[in-house]
Order: C-alpha cells, then structure tokens, then sequence
C-alpha cells in the first residue's frame, strides 16, 4: 500500500504538473523541458546517495524519510513564480523520487529470498501502472477545469498521498545494515566495473521506454494518416498488458544467465516493434492503426521482459556488503535514459524517417544481446 499511494501521488502530480507550470504559473514550455532535465541530473546523483544512506541507516528508514519529505517538497509548486523557484522545487521533488525509489529496491533486495525478488519487483511494477493509471483519470478533472484552484488541489492531494506512503512505510520489513567504515567498503560499487558497464548498458536499452512515450506521438501526428487520437489507445495497451502479464513475464528469471537471456530477448523484441512502427506509414488509416497497435503489443512484450532482466541482473550482481549502493548506481540508467532520449530518438527518428527505425532497432538488438554477453 506505500508503494500504491506514493504512486498515485507521483501520476497526479505528472500528469497535471506541466500544464499547471505552463497555463497557471507562466513559465514557458522550454523552460519547463530544460528544468524538468536539469532536475533529473539530481536524480541521478541521488541514487547512489540514497543506497549508501540505505546501506548505512537502513533502506526501510531511507524510504519512508524520503516519502514524506517528498510530500512536504510538493508545496513547493504552490508558490513557484519563476524558473529559478521552479528548478530549485523540482530537483527537490525529483531526488526524494528517487530516494523513494533506491529505498524500496534496496528493501526488495535485503529482506526477500533470492528466488522471489524479481517475482515480488514484477508484482510492485505492476501495482505502480495500476496507480498511475488512476491517478491519471483522477487527475484529468483538474485539466478539465484547467483553474488554478483545481491544479492547487490536486497538488496539495498529491503531497499527501506521498506523507500517507510514508506512514504505510512503517509496514515496510525492515532491512539489514552494513558497516560503511569497513576498509575499502565506501563507494564500492563504482569499483565494480562489470557492474558499471552493465549499467551502462542497460541505460541505453532503457531508452526504449521514451520511444513509446515521446517519438512515437510526434511519428503518428507527422509522418501517418492515422488519427492522432490513438495515442490514447497505445498508452491504455501499454499499461493493460503492464498490469496484467508484468508478474507472468517474470517467471522463470531465477538467475543472472536466464536474466541475460531475457535482456537478449527483448532487443528482438525491440527491433521487430520498430519494425511495425516505421510501416505505419501506410497511407491507409486503419492499417496505420492496425499497425502501431500491433507494433505496441510487441513493443510492451520487450518491455515486460527488459524489465524483469533488468532487475535480475541488478540483485544477482550487487554485492551483499552494499546492496544500497548497487540498487542505486543500477536505478541510474532509468534516470540517465530518460534524459539522453527524447532529444536523441526524437532527432534520429523524425530526422531519418525509416532508416532511423532501423538504427534504433539494431542500437537496441546490440545492447541486449551485449548485456547478455557481459
């Protein structure tokens, strides 16, 4: 349930947050973007932070600190009147995410037997877009309204959705300790170099998630004849089969060799969706349609599996003395990808056309079957 309602309140405040900046406080569209990315640059140096604080003070600590400063942080946007307020609040918000985040995987990793870890991370994925997905309808009545007194109350729900997780996180078990001071024990991950260069690895299949997200809404609109209203059916695809089959994909990943095997698995996956996308060009509409639907399908059918891997390799890899600051170097390339991305994809693929689905489908089939091979 701390999972569920920290959740909700991070889909209400993303799916209100930008207009809100945008229509109510004023802050131009760009400037939002650039602050949004600069914000996400402190996410990332608050990963590892957050594990070692994880690893020191106890992940279940470190989680539910994080929630209900998290909430807090989130009056902040009541009064942001400028850029500079705007970032400052953001990078706030963003690194407590975060925080969150690295707490609640560190507690997976320390609390739960070997051989359910990922089972327990697919059931929490799929808890989290069934969240989002209602947060998101919740939240639609305040664009709906688009007031400034309904934007400010859904933010003020949002904080405390975020202060409630925090309260549920006193059911959260709690995690072991680690002894910091031990010779040679701080910053041990960052010596790791398998486990760096399979992070790094991972942050360029995780850009697969901004395909969905940002290029393919701007190819629907720009390159086919199809409605641009399907976007909306893409999403509720994406997140149905998230919700329903990410528990069912996770079987069977018991270890780091079956983990790489679904990492290879799902760059074909990838490559084939980009595939489907690019033919959407059809200038036909319902073949459009069909197309990107079914280039959807398989798209999430990737993602499913992408996901699982990710987390396998992620706890079978970390090392007992700092599994923290492993979970939070690993939580990195989510944040890294979502930066790199847009701007990369959105150049490559609107700039190529066909041949730039084709590079990012290979780009794409290489890094999961070299995360494999690593």
């Amino acid at each position: 349930m701390s999972t569920f309602t920290g959740t909700l309140g991070r889909g209400i405040f993303t799916t209100i947050g930008v207009i809100y900046l945008t229509r109510s406080v004023g802050i131009p569209a760009v400037q939002v973007g650039l602050g949004l990315s600069l914000a996400a640059v402190f996410g990332i140096l608050a990963g590892p932070l957050a594990g070692r604080l994880s690893d020191v003070f106890g992940a279940r600590r470190i989680t539910i600190v994080s929630a209900v400063c998290t909430g807090l942080s989130l009056a902040g946007y009541l009064i942001v009147d400028d850029f500079v307020s705007f970032l400052v609040c953001a990078s706030v918000v963003v690194s407590l995410e975060c925080a969150q985040n690295v707490g609640r995987a560190t507690v997976i990793a320390t609390t739960i037997p070997d051989e359910t870890r990922v089972h327990a991370r697919a059931y929490l994925r799929s808890v989290n877009n069934l969240a989002l997905a209602i947060s998101a309808a919740a939240a639609g009545l305040a664009l709906h309204l688009d007031t400034r007194a309904a934007y400010l109350g859904f933010i003020c729900a949002a904080g405390v959705c975020h202060l409630l997780a925090g309260v549920l996180g006193r059911w959260i078990p709690k995690a072991p300790t680690v002894d910091d001071r031990r010779e040679g024990n701080r910053w041990i991950v960052f010596r790791d170099r398998p486990y760096m260069l399979l992070t790094l690895l991972n942050t360029v299949l995780s850009v697969h998630y901004d395909v969905l997200a940002v290029v393919v809404p701007l190819w629907i609109v720009e390159f086919t004849d199809a409605p641009a209203s399907i976007v909306a059916l893409l999403v509720v695809i994406n997140t149905a089969m998230v919700v329903l089959l990410q528990v069912r994909a996770s079987r069977g990943i018991d270890d780091v060799r079956q983990a790489g095997r679904a990492q290879r698995q799902a760059g074909v996956y990838f490559l084939f969706s980009c595939g489907l996308y690019a033919g959407s060009v059809l200038h036909v509409p319902w073949a459009s349609v069909a197309l990107l639907a079914l280039a959807t399908v398989v798209h999430t059918v990737g993602e499913l599996r992408q996901a699982a891997g990710a987390w396998g390799i992620s706890f079978d890899l970390a090392s007992p003395d700092a599994p923290g600051q492993y979970q939070g170097v690993y939580n990195m390339s989510l944040t890294a990808a979502s930066i790199i991305a847009p701007g990369v994809l959105t150049a490559l693929i609107l700039g190529l056309g066909l041949l730039g689905w084709l590079i990012t489908g290979v780009l794409l089939l290489c890094a999961g079957a070299a995360i494999g091979r690593a």
